[in-house]
């Protein structure tokens, strides 16, 4: 009997205590691991699914060849743990045809027929990351607007508002927004309200840079953030906005609703406390948007608090 006979033989006796039907039909990927040596014992049909080398040619192969030639250091560090102790992590392995692939690993230490080997499973983490991806994504994305959420806002406006202090150039921060939004919820329905709130995320973004962001603060506001712009700058890039919004009657199915917007700017300070600092002045110039009879753009400013942009005459409200 050669070696690999043996292994084989060695690995069919543990299995009689682990359950050879279970290990065989298993759709993970179940290796049997000598502890001592690292020379895989037992491989059942999943691992030729999930790595492409056959099950019964890896017996008496070390479990090194399942690893990237060149390992990362994280990599090199797991192949060397399995043999120590318990661990579970996901990891990234190597196909029979070179492909690199990223699989769930479990290694369990066991003693059985008299000899102490690893439980290795291998699972597809394709599919988890995926969900992961999606998960992590829908926390970053507003789902009715597709900006920002307002976590992700928060934390993005915070990156930023640190960057401008540190290298003391200006961020601009804007407030939008829909002049008597509830009044079309109440008069069309909230189908059409939300629809008339994508179209205005939608006008806003397609006039930013690519290094500028918006997300949804709460409700029908917006929050626009304009990195390395100075208050000017911006008004002109919000006016663009609010003129583009008041312009172009927005369809929701076969309604045309005719919608305003109000803006409030502010721009970080190198004395700010936080991001509560700017956003509250924006949100004062807001408020004075609305007061001066909205659809119109209201600056923060501490040499002229309230720069005044025109307002297009007979919009009220």
């Amino acid at each position: 009997m050669n070696d690999a006979d043996k292994d084989k033989h060695q690995g069919d006796s543990i299995l009689e205590g682990v359950g050879g039907v279970l290990f065989d039909s298993s759709l993970d990927g179940l290796l049997v691991v000598d502890s001592a040596t690292g020379v895989i014992l037992k491989a059942n049909a999943s691992v030729e699914r999930l790595l492409g080398h056959a099950a019964g040619a890896l017996v008496g192969e070390s479990y090194r060849v399942l690893f990237p030639d060149e390992p990362t250091p994280g990599v090199a560090d797991a192949a060397d743990e399995i043999q120590s102790h318990d661990m579970v992590l996901r990891q990234t392995f190597r196909r029979a045809d070179g492909e690199r692939v990223r699989l769930d690993l479990t290694a369990v230490m066991l003693s059985a027929g008299g000899r102490d080997c690893i439980l290795v499973t291998l699972r597809d983490a394709s599919e988890r990351e995926a969900h992961e991806r999606q998960i992590a994504d829908a926390a970053r994305t507003d789902a009715l607007t597709g900006l920002c959420s307002r976590g992700e806002l928060l934390r993005r406006l915070t990156a930023e508002h640190q960057r401008a202090q540190r290298y003391d150039v200006s961020c601009s921060v804007c407030f939008v927004d829909i002049d008597r939004y509830k009044s079309v919820n109440d008069a069309f329905g909230h189908a059409v309200g939300d629809s008339v709130l994508e179209a205005v995320a939608y006008i806003v973004t397609a006039e930013l840079r690519a290094t500028d962001f918006a997300g949804r603060y709460g409700g029908d506001e917006l929050v626009v953030v304009l990195p390395h712009t100075d208050l000017t700058t911006a008004h002109g890039v919000v006016e663009r906005i609010r003129q583009r919004i008041a312009a172009a009657p927005l369809r929701a199915g076969s309604n045309v609703v005719a919608v305003t917007a109000s803006f409030g700017i502010s721009s970080t300070r190198i004395d700010d406390a936080g991001i509560d600092d700017v956003l509250g002045r924006a949100d004062a110039a807001l408020y004075e948007a609305k007061a001066d009879g909205r659809n119109c753009t209201r600056v923060f400013d501490e040499a002229e608090p309230w720069n005044r942009s025109p307002t297009q005459a007979g919009v009220g409200g």
